[in-house]
């Protein structure tokens, strides 16, 4: 006589993608923010494919930064880069200034010159690499992290 038995455990895969979701939106809000903000402040935009920020205005650096035209480092007060924000959305996470001065820097040009210096990507545009390879680690640790308490259900 042969006994069968079948032993089977299902996952809903979900709200296993619903729990990656809000873990990995959690573990990079402040993480992202950070990584952003450390980037402008190196004198590099985030902003993939646009590279170093445009020297400072002769006048300008004469004025506020005692002669140093570079690196932009986009820092006069701090407030414009404390006021990115990053909150959660149904699709992802969403990054934005609330500083008006950061509208002038990101689109219609600072200075006499209207100088852009790009603080988000827009569009089609992407973060640089070196923020998506940190933003695909972190994705990486929520799998990693969801599916191991997955399986001690």
């Amino acid at each position: 006589m042969t006994i069968k038995y079948k032993i089977t455990r299902t996952i809903n895969l979900e709200k296993l993608s619903e729990d990656i979701r809000n873990d990995f939106q959690e573990e990079s809000r402040e993480f992202m923010k950070d990584l952003i903000v450390g980037t402008i402040e190196s004198g590099h935009s985030p902003v993939e494919g646009k590279g170093k920020y445009k020297a400072y205005s002769k006048s300008y650096a004469e004025r506020k930064k005692g002669g140093r035209r570079s690196p932009v480092n986009m820092t006069d007060t701090g407030k414009m880069l404390r006021s990115l924000k990053v909150r959660k959305t149904k699709k992802g996470l969403s990054f934005f200034f609330t500083s008006p001065i950061a509208k002038f820097h990101d689109l219609l040009g600072a200075g006499n010159s209207k100088i852009i210096r790009r603080l988000l990507p827009r569009g089609n545009e992407r973060f640089s690499r070196k923020i998506m390879d940190a933003l695909i680690g972190l994705a990486e640790s929520s799998v990693k992290r969801m599916t191991r308490s997955y399986n001690k259900r």
